[in-house]
């Protein structure tokens, strides 16, 4: 008899979609793959599976279809106590009666439209290639979806930590999986050690020299915390490390990361290494954007960079992405470029992360206009955000993924 079905949603060129894929083979599990994001929704309701693995920003997709389809004050104000119910669930010690009374209310009205969404059997899944915001992690398990995150690398054979599926500590990235070793040298870099990791790069000495020491320990150029019970937090990348010109450290990845759970904004770019501040490169979601612009009357798809509407939630979603750090690893000003990163310029990797010298060096124009002077012609400074989102009083509607019809 063979397993419950596995939908598989990360590109072939990512290391751990083959050995999901090779892990499916070996076991006999059934295993489907998904033709595109267009196609995703039939996909889910053709394959049902019970198990998914994929990138964070599809779960963040499938989170925001929940506010998208709420276009009332009433149906928001549902949304928001399914938001908030998830939480409780997840923080609460001793589940009260209230919490389990509109958990039940949730399940009707919310939860269950979410596990529709995803093919109605979905029971378990896998998010890697970046971090997944906590917030996303509580709403799904709240609808029946377990969500697990876990850390690795080509050079490790892909996984060297998972998470637990059956207590899973949100947050983390989980504890080791057997034979592999983590430690956090005096820098903050995560270092493993196993079989799994690879013996070098091919033809490339120095390159597995400057990675791979004598003693076996790989340097991942991830930095990282391990608690007291072994399970590792990813914090960002050593490389990517920002020091501004005022001798501030500043890791990219928080930012970036609460950047990115936005509906309107595709990926985000932290810059300000040797600058006098940090700002941001940031790329629009072009379905979402298109149907924000269109529930407002305006915004052609081919400027919707220039849209001022757009461009007060992009700010509203930079003042709260600052809230999460200090003054001074806030971000000052940014840019909506007028195109997403695409794989073919080489400023995505074929698994869809962003490469950053690529990126600074194909829009160093407007790296250089952002820090030229006061001007702010397509992004902001913070005054100039509190001002946009005063001037444009329209609240903020929530788009993504679209559900598939009748969920």
């Amino acid at each position: 008899m063979t397993s419950p079905p596995t939908l598989l949603i990360l590109p072939l060129a990512h290391v751990f979609a083959r050995i999901i894929q090779f892990a499916c083979l070996e076991s006999g599990a059934l295993i489907g793959y998904s033709r595109s994001r267009t196609h995703l929704p039939d996909d889910l309701r053709a394959v049902r599976p019970r198990f998914l693995l994929g990138v964070p920003r599809l779960f963040e997709k499938i989170t925001e279809a929940v506010g998208q389809q709420a276009t009332s004050g009433i149906a928001r104000q549902v949304v928001a106590m399914a938001e908030t119910t998830a939480l409780r669930l997840a923080h609460e010690a001793a589940r009260g009666l209230a919490t389990r009374a509109t958990a039940r209310l949730a399940e009707l009205l919310v939860y269950r439209r979410v596990r529709a969404s995803l093919g109605g059997e979905v029971r378990y899944a896998i998010s890697g290639g970046g971090p997944l915001g906590d917030d996303v992690v509580h709403l799904l398990a709240a609808a029946g979806l377990t969500v697990v995150q876990g850390y690795g690398l080509t050079e490790t054979s892909a996984p060297a930590t998972i998470d637990r599926p059956e207590s899973p500590r949100v947050g983390t990235v989980g504890r080791p999986i057997p034979g592999v070793e983590v430690r956090i040298d005096d820098h903050g870099e995560v270092l493993l050690r196993g079989p799994n990791i690879f013996a070098g790069y091919h033809g490339d000495e120095e390159a597995t020299a400057a990675v791979l020491g004598q003693d076996g320990w790989l340097r991942t150029g991830d930095l990282g915390e391990l608690d007291r019970d072994g399970y590792l937090s990813i914090t960002g990348r050593s490389k990517d490390l920002i020091v501004t010109a005022g001798g501030k450290n500043v890791a990219p990845a928080p930012l970036e990361q609460a950047l990115r759970a936005h509906p309107l904004i595709a990926e985000p770019i932290v810059i300000g290494d040797g600058r006098p501040f940090v700002a941001a490169l940031i790329t629009l979601d072009e379905a979402g954007a298109a149907r924000f612009a269109q529930r407002r009357g305006g915004g052609e798809r081919r400027a919707l960079h220039r849209d001022e509407g757009i461009r007060a939630e992009v700010s509203r979603a930079v003042e709260d992405a600052n809230r999460q750090v200090s003054q001074a690893e806030s971000i000052r000003r940014f840019r909506i470029l007028e195109r997403p990163f695409r794989v073919e310029e080489q400023e995505l990797t074929p698994t869809h992360k962003p490469r950053r010298d690529r990126i600074l060096e194909r829009f160093s124009e407007v790296v250089d206009d952002i820090y030229a002077g006061p001007r702010e012609r397509h992004g902001c400074a913070a005054g100039r955000a509190r001002t946009a989102a005063a001037r444009d009083h329209r609240r903020a509607v929530t788009t993504g993924w679209p559900w598939p019809s009748g969920a």
